[in-house]
């Protein structure tokens, strides 16, 4: 709503987006273990973002920085490839 309002020249205001978690999701219960478990803290916080940002690219937002999106998700890449 905001992007079309934009688009037709009025200032739909400062909107703060709300992300939705779905708390029987895979990973967020891999990620809630990882925790419990007192696993690898840089897995959790890459992951974390990335869902985030996956987010913000879906409803069609622009990524505040691309570069470490695309980091974060080499990062992750590399630690899953054996």
């Amino acid at each position: 709503m905001q992007s079309i309002m934009k688009s037709m020249g009025q200032d739909a205001g400062k909107v703060q987006p709300i992300l939705e978690i779905n708390p029987n999701h895979d990973i967020v219960g891999k990620l809630k273990q990882l925790f419990e478990d007192k696993g690898d803290n840089s897995i959790i916080e890459d992951v974390s973002h990335l869902l985030l940002e996956q987010a913000l690219l879906i409803e069609g937002a622009q990524l505040d920085d691309p570069v470490e999106f695309a980091s974060r998700v080499n990062r992750l890449m590399s630690r899953a490839i054996i």
